[in-house]
């Protein structure tokens, strides 16, 4: 990497892989990858430092299978990515907040990342494809997504065993596919007051909120009827016997 060291823009796409790496070293001057930024199989490094004056990226990034990485420091300079991330399979990595200026993105997986107990995208605003977060094992809170408005593709929460809340998703108004809570056993929405998290959703492709068993039935169902859901799937959650005289929400199984 020493060969790259002064180097400002990169015109294609950089590859950071080696199982021996424990530190980046001469990438500092880089401030634009014109292709794309992989970090993947570095089972030895920690953080990400050496890419202190990175503010752009023109294709995606991915940081995938890094044994030991627990930090992202070293892209907080980051503005701008045209496509999407992937954050995949990094076991110790704990706080995505590094990543919380930029503002679009094409799309943002975040999955089998079992220590991270942090997002924090604070400034994205939109993602033309999907989002998916699944499998984040420690993951307790979706903070923070307050200023996203539009997701073209789904959003999909999935498979976060501590998953007990879900924010800062209040400002989105349509989902363009699939709106899917899905087997998150910890996830507790009591009432419809709870799901404000979507306060502002008006336009959604279908519904999924399914095998969350701490989520309560009636709330799923308003949720569905307040943004007009004819296409859904809703079963396998918490059943509940409203304490207003309304009739029970009780558990479906599902087929």
């Amino acid at each position: 990497m020493n060969a790259l060291s002064g180097c400002q823009i990169i015109e294609g796409d950089l590859t950071v892989d080696s199982s021996s790496l424990v530190a980046i070293n001469g990438l500092s001057s880089i401030n634009t990858i014109n292709g794309s930024l992989t970090i993947s199989n570095n089972y030895n490094l920690n953080d990400l430092n050496g890419f202190g004056s990175l503010s752009t990226i023109n294709g995606s990034l991915t940081i995938k299978n890094n044994q030991n990485l627990q930090y992202l420091y070293g892209l907080g300079q980051l503005r701008t990515i045209k496509s999407g991330v992937n954050i995949t399979a990094n076991p110790n990595l704990m706080d995505l907040s590094p990543l919380g200026s930029i503002s679009n993105l094409g799309s943002l997986t975040i999955e089998s990342n079992y220590s991270v107990t942090t997002l924090g995208f604070g400034a994205l605003s939109s993602v033309q494809g999907d989002i998916a977060i699944g499998q984040n094992q420690l993951l307790n809170t979706t903070c923070c997504f307050g200023n996203l408005t539009q997701v073209g593709g789904s959003l999909k929460i999935t498979n976060n065993n501590y998953l007990t809340e879900i924010t800062s998703f209040s400002s989105i108004q349509s989902i363009g596919g699939i709106l899917s809570l899905e087997y998150n056993p910890n996830l507790t929405i009591n009432n419809s007051m709870d799901f404000k998290l979507l306060s502002s959703l008006s336009t959604v492709g279908s519904i999924s909120i399914v095998g969350n068993p701490s989520l309560n039935t009636c709330a799923a169902n308003e949720l569905r009827d307040r943004v007009g859901g004819t296409n859904y799937r809703i079963c396998g959650n918490l059943s509940v016997t409203p304490t207003d005289g309304a009739a029970p929400c009780s558990y479906s199984p599902c087929m």
